[in-house]
């Protein structure tokens, strides 16, 4: 969550014999602004335990992407209307309320790249439309987002970030994506190799 916790009380154990090797290496987490070991371990664990679980209860599930701070995103090969939202309910339904909000986008966007995330978020959401907000779930007790009254609880959002293919029908296809030539752009950033900072090679 990027905050720290106030103390508080734990269980105590009495230790008596410790065994130990000579020059041990000592393994631990530190708790920091990610990427830290513990959002590594923690979300990359979590992310493919939810990824396994949704894609066996839904059709058509490419790719998940899970940060430690409560946001999935999935990529689908849409086959039929409301499939983002069965899929946002098998998110909900398998992790336990771990991921507050659930994107889905379609198998054309690059998950890994919130560049291309942000692209579907604007051009194919419609508020009224693709926005599911579902109030008074069970959630995480580490949510700053909610007050100390109300913990474990949260309201969660789903966003279709899909084509809507049925506003589309009228051209007996979806709109075609502008996309760059890969080699182009290879060639363009091998040229321009550490001249262009907006853009990592």
């Amino acid at each position: 969550t990027r905050f720290y916790g106030e103390a508080r009380s734990n269980p105590v154990f009495e230790v008596r014999r410790i065994t130990h090797r000579k020059k041990p290496i000592f393994l631990g987490a530190r708790e920091q602004w990610e990427p830290s070991d513990s959002t590594l371990v923690n979300g990359k664990s979590s992310q493919a335990e939810a990824f396994k679980t949704v894609k066996s209860l839904v059709p058509g599930v490419l790719d998940m992407r899970c940060n430690v701070c409560f946001e999935a995103i999935v990529k689908i090969d849409k086959l039929f209307p409301g499939h983002p939202q069965q899929v946002m309910d098998a998110v909900w339904g398998a992790t336990y309320s771990r991921y507050k909000h659930v994107i889905v986008v379609d198998k054309n966007v690059d998950i890994w790249d919130y560049n291309d995330v942000h692209w579907a978020l604007s051009t194919h959401v419609r508020a009224d439309r693709d926005v599911t907000i579902s109030p008074r779930r069970a959630g995480q007790w580490l949510d700053p987002a909610v007050s100390l009254r109300e913990k474990g609880w949260q309201t969660q959002m789903g966003i279709d970030a899909t084509l809507c293919t049925e506003e589309y029908e009228f051209w007996g296809e979806k709109p075609p994506r502008l996309v760059d030539d890969p080699e182009i752009v290879a060639k363009t950033l091998e040229k321009w190799e550490g001249k262009l900072s907006w853009r990592k090679s």
